[in-house]
């Protein structure tokens, strides 16, 4: 059985968001359709999802497992029923920027700085303005998770985050899958695919 730890999935809560003053954020989230992904919460069944990652396969935009002998199907439908996502808008991942032409990593970076002089040699989100800041947490804790390091931010995440505050719409299957099918040696153990025991 494989000895990595399954991170406690993350739930960001809108109503919070608009009762913290971050109305802006609220609503480039909203206009990315993110609010019933973000908001899923559920009974998470360690041992399952541990057997789910071992046995995970990706085909044709599928993400394929079985679990004593029970197979498993996580397609586009499943997406759109349990989290109300759709399969429309650019596709972005690490190191593509070519999806979003006008992107340029530093100069997005600097505007996200509190400090806009500040010389950049690491890309964290201690020094961004507090908006950009919590966005940054919400893209590496909850869309795009990964084990460590949620405070560096690479080219993905920063992609993501322009993408969000510029409403240009991302096609969060696609990034969701991308995540889900990494490597078994750096994909996150509860990449928020708990939820097929959502309300059980």
């Amino acid at each position: 059985m494989n000895r990595k730890q399954i991170s406690i999935p993350k739930v960001l809560r809108f109503s919070w968001l608009r009762a913290e003053g971050f109305e802006s954020l609220f609503q480039q989230l909203k206009h990315q359709r993110l609010k019933s992904f973000l908001e899923l919460s559920g009974k998470i069944y360690p041992d399952l999802v541990k057997v789910f990652f071992t046995n995970l396969e990706f085909k044709n935009d599928v993400l394929l497992s079985s679990i004593k002998g029970v197979r498993m199907e996580i397609n586009k439908k499943a997406w759109k029923d349990v989290a109300g996502l759709k399969s429309r808008g650019v596709q972005v991942r690490k190191g593509e920027t070519r999806t979003v032409p006008e992107f340029n990593k530093v100069q997005y970076y600097g505007q996200c700085l509190r400090n806009p002089i500040a010389e950049i040699k690491h890309f964290h989100v201690g020094g961004l303005k507090v908006d950009q800041r919590l966005l940054g947490m919400i893209v590496t804790r909850i869309l795009v998770p990964r084990g460590s390091n949620h405070s560096t931010l690479n080219e993905g995440d920063l992609i993501l985050m322009y993408c969000i505050q510029h409403n240009i719409q991302v096609d969060w299957i696609f990034v969701f899958l991308i995540t889900c099918s990494r490597p078994r040696g750096s994909r996150i153990l509860g990449c928020h695919m708990w939820f097929w025991c959502k309300n059980s």
